[in-house]
C-alpha cells in the first residue's frame, strides 16, 4: 500500500510585546529551538557506516536500523518510544555494507530494507519478518559498486522502487520492485560528473517522487542534477543548477513557507553550508552561503522545533559536532546551534524517538573500532519558548578570559580554553546582538566592536562575517601582533524576524575569523565591546 503524503503549512496568530536590547553570545535559544541533549551511546555494532529510521514492527515508535562494516551485518534497534531500545540480533549482510534505503517492496506494509556493498556490485534486500527484524538477504548484481540509494513509489505501483548511484561509474541506475523483494532495471542514466550524492523529494509539487544528485566533479562543474519524474514510472531529461562550492552531500526542504522544496548542500573542504531557493521546476537559485565549523559530512532538512519550517542539521567529521540552523521561515536560518558528539560524525537520521512530537537525531560514527550510534533528543518542550542563555542582559563587553583559544560549553556559553600548544577551536567567536521593538520594521543600529589582541601568534588578518548579508563585509585589521587594539562601527540595517513569544526581534551577528602566519585558525580576541546606539 502506498503512503500519501501532502506538504502542510499552519497558519500562526503571534501577538507583539516590547523587550529590551540583549546581546548574546551563541546561545541554544534559536526560533523556540533548545537543542539537543548530551548524545547517549547506543551499541549497535562494529564500525556502523550507515544508519536510518523507521518503524520496523508497526508499533508506532520509531526505530533505528545500522549497518556494521566491519562485521557485515544489519542491526536493528527497536525504539520504546521513551528514547531507548532494545537491540535486536545481528542479521548477515553483503560484505562491507555501506549504504541502506528502506521501503516497502512487497506491499505488506512493513520496510523491507535494501543494502550496498563497498566491496562489489552487490545489492543485499532483507524482507521485513514481521516480528521487529529481517530475512535472509537476496543477493542481486547491480553491475557496478553503489555508493548512494533512495527508495520511492517511482511508478503507479504499491511497491517502492530504487534508484542507486555509482559514483565512480558516472551513472544512474533505476531497479523497478517485482513486489516479491527482487527488482529489475527499468533504466540506467548516465553523469558528465561523479553523482557523489542522491536524494528523492517531490521538488515541482505534482505529487510524484523526484531525483536529485549532487554532481562532483573534483574542479569546476559542481551541480544540482534532478531528475523530474514523468508520471509513467521514468524520469525526464535532467535540470541542472550548477553551484559554486563543491558538493559532497544535498538535501530538500521548504524553507520559505512557499510549498515549494528548496535546496541545501554542504562543501566539506571550505566547511560551510550553500542554501538555494526552488523555484518549482527542478531549478534553483539565490544561492546563500553560511560557515560552518569541522567538515560537514552529511546534511538533513526536517523541522527541529515544530514550526512547520524545515531547518538544515549537519553532522562534521573534524570538530566531532552536529550543526543545526533554524530557519526563520523566510529563507534565511539564525546562527547555528551545535552539539558535540564524542567522536567523528559521518551519517545522521531523524525520528521523534520519544515521542514528546519533536524530531529527534541519531549520528553514526564511521571509525574503525567504534561500536556505537548517539541518540540526540531534541530538548524542546511543546508549547513552550525555549530559555535564552544570555552571556549579558545588556549591551557591554563579553569576557572571553584573556586566552587564545576560545570554545563552546554544552549549554551555549563561550568558555575558555587552556590549551596554548595546539589551536583546537576553530577560530569564530559568535557574536548575537538583538534589538527588541515592538514595531515589524527594520532597526538602523550603529554597532561598535572593539577588540584586542591577547597573545602574538603572527596574526595576518582579523575580519568579521555578516550572518545576514553572508558575506566577510568588515576587515579589522591586518598584520596585528599583541596588545593591538582595534575598533570598527557598522551601521547595519538588521533585519526583523518573530521570536518565540510573538515578539519582533531585529537582529544582527556577526563572528570573529581570524587567520594566523601558520594558516591556522585560532580564537585570538580578548574581549569585544558591543554597542547599540
Amino acid at each position: 500500500m502506498r503512503p500519501d503524503s501532502i506538504l502542510h503549512r499552519t497558519p500562526r496568530i503571534l501577538a507583539l510585546a516590547p523587550l529590551t536590547l540583549i546581546a548574546a553570545a551563541s546561545s541554544l535559544w534559536a526560533g523556540g529551538f533548545a537543542g539537543f541533549t548530551q548524545p547517549a551511546r547506543v551499541p549497535s555494532g562494529l564500525h556502523p557506516s550507515d544508519v536510518q529510521v523507521a518503524d520496523v514492527n508497526n508499533d508506532q515508535f520509531a526505530d533505528m536500523l545500522v549497518l556494521n562494516q566491519s562485521q557485515s551485518t544489519l542491526t536493528v534497534l527497536l525504539g520504546r518510544g521513551d528514547g531507548t531500545f532494545d537491540r535486536q540480533p545481528a542479521v548477515l549482510t553483503t560484505s562491507m555494507p555501506s549504504a541502506m534505503a528502506v521501503g516497502d517492496f512487497t506491499d505488506d506494509q512493513r520496510p523491507d530494507v535494501a543494502v550496498l556493498s563497498a566491496a562489489g556490485a552487490t545489492l543485499a534486500v532483507h524482507v521485513n519478518n514481521g516480528s521487529g527484524g529481517f530475512g535472509v538477504a537476496e543477493m542481486l548484481n547491480i553491475g557496478a559498486i553503489g555508493e548512494g540509494i533512495v527508495s520511492n513509489y517511482f511508478d503507479a505501483d504499491p511497491c517502492a522502487d530504487l534508484v542507486i548511484a555509482h559514483r565512480y561509474a558516472n551513472r544512474l541506475t533505476h531497479l523497478r520492485s517485482l513486489g516479491n523483494g527482487s527488482f529489475e532495471v527499468a533504466a540506467t542514466f548516465e553523469t558528465p560528473h561523479y553523482p557523489w550524492s542522491i536524494e528523492t523529494a517531490d521538488v515541482n509539487g505534482d505529487s510524484r517522487p523526484d531525483i536529485g544528485v549532487g554532481l562532483l566533479p573534483g574542479g569546476q562543474g559542481n551541480a544540482i542534477r534532478i531528475l523530474l519524474n514523468d508520471g509513467n514510472g521514468g524520469f525526464l531529461a535532467p535540470v541542472d543548477t550548477p553551484i559554486a562550492r563543491q558538493l559532497v552531500d544535498l538535501t530538500f526542504g521548504d524553507f520559505n513557507r512557499d510549498d515549494i522544496l528548496d535546496c541545501a548542500t554542504i562543501d566539506t573542504s571550505a566547511s560551510a553550508a550553500t542554501v538555494l531557493r526552488g523555484d518549482g521546476t527542478g531549478a534553483f537559485a539565490s544561492p546563500q552561503f553560511y560557515p560552518f565549523d569541522g567538515r560537514p559530512e552529511e546534511v538533513e532538512a526536517f523541522d527541529v522545533n515544530d514550526d512547520g519550517v524545515d531547518d538544515v542539521v549537519a553532522a562534521h567529521s573534524y570538530f566531532h559536532r552536529v550543526t543545526t540552523l533554524v530557519a526563520t521561515g523566510d529563507g534565511q536560518f539564525r546562527f547555528p546551534v551545535w552539539q558535540d558528539v564524542f567522536a567523528q560524525a559521518h551519517d545522521l537520521a531523524h525520528g521523534d524517538f520519544d515521542g514528546d512530537g519533536f524530531n529527534d537525531i541519531v549520528v553514526g560514527h564511521t571509525l574503525t573500532g567504534i561500536d556505537i550510534v548517539s541518540v540526540l533528543v531534541n530538548r524542546s518542550i511543546p508549547g513552550e519558548a525555549a530559555s535564552l542563555h544570555d552571556v549579558r542582559a545588556a549591551a557591554g563587553r563579553i569576557e572571553l578570559g584573556g586566552v587564545p583559544d576560545i570554545e563552546h560549553s554544552e549549554n551555549g556559553y563561550l568558555q575558555a580554553s587552556h590549551t596554548f600548544g595546539t589551536v583546537r577551536a576553530p577560530g569564530l567567536i559568535d557574536l548575537h546582538v538583538a534589538a527588541r521593538t515592538d514595531v515589524a520594521s527594520p532597526a538602523l543600529l550603529n554597532i561598535t566592536l572593539e577588540a584586542q589582541i591577547t597573545q602574538d601568534l603572527g596574526v595576518e588578518q582579523l575580519r568579521l562575517f555578516n550572518w545576514q548579508t553572508r558575506s566577510f563585509d568588515a576587515i579589522m585589521a591586518n598584520k596585528t601582533g599583541q596588545g593591538d587594539r582595534l575598533n570598527r562601527v557598522l551601521g547595519v540595517d538588521a533585519r526583523p524576524y518573530v521570536g518565540p513569544k510573538g515578539e519582533i526581534v531585529a537582529s544582527l551577528r556577526y563572528s570573529t575569523d581570524t587567520r594566523t602566519q601558520f594558516g591556522r585558525f585560532a580564537a585570538l580576541v580578548d574581549w569585544v565591546e558591543i554597542a547599540v546606539e
